[in-house]
């Protein structure tokens, strides 16, 4: 074969590619082959939400050093979402037990607060998500 029938076989199998497959395979059969829809700048877009999640390195059972752990996360959250420039108005709180803890009881609950305005100021953020750990807190389990 000669480099014309090749390069026209080449471009046989790009124009079908988008009848047989969908836009997602056939953009991923152009980068393969270096060829790029979307700029990089393109591809960066403002962040709507954040979610940050912790696991302890014990289970807790006192809901005083659940509170203690929940006013640090928020004010680790808050903190990165002012460097993201973002707010928020509904912060959720959750808590679960080990699910892989079969023995033990299993609980888990989430609880979202609405604040009266969207904000990242660490202190309304904490004061939320302490409310929201009081509505759901269940002594006797052991929370992850």
């Amino acid at each position: 074969m000669t480099f014309t029938a090749l390069k026209n076989y080449a471009l046989q199998i790009q124009n079908s590619f988008a009848k047989i497959f969908c836009v997602t395979l056939e953009r991923i059969f152009y980068e393969l082959n270096s060829y790029f829809y979307l700029e990089f700048e393109q591809i960066v877009s403002n962040r709507k939400s954040l979610i940050a999640s912790q696991a302890f390195g014990r289970p807790v059972k006192i809901l005083d050093e659940m509170r203690q752990s929940i006013a640090t996360h928020a004010s680790c959250s808050a903190e990165k979402m002012r460097r993201q420039n973002l707010a928020t108005a509904h912060p959720i709180v959750f808590i679960e037990t080990n699910p892989f803890q079969n023995a033990h009881p299993q609980y888990r609950a989430a609880q979202s607060l609405r604040l009266p305005v969207a904000t990242s100021d660490t202190a309304r953020i904490v004061s939320g998500a302490l409310k929201a750990l009081t509505i759901i807190w269940r002594k006797d389990y052991d929370c992850k």
